[in-house]
């Protein structure tokens, strides 16, 4: 799997949210959850993209 740098900072700002919710419990909501949601979008296309390699290289 070749590296995509711009998954780098949406991990990066995916952390920020769920930091400053932590530290902001006025608005708990709203940033914990979009940087949760941003992780498991990030961790599916991880995980997804490494199954589809390993299939390329050994049904061929």
């Amino acid at each position: 799997m070749r590296r995509v740098p711009a998954l780098d900072g949406l991990r990066g700002i995916a952390l920020i949210l769920v930091v400053v919710t932590h530290f902001d419990r006025d608005n708990l909501t709203l940033g914990g959850v979009m940087g949760v949601k941003m992780f498991f979008a990030l961790s599916g296309f991880l995980i997804m993209t490494l199954l589809l390699d390993e299939q390329a290289a050994t049904a061929g």
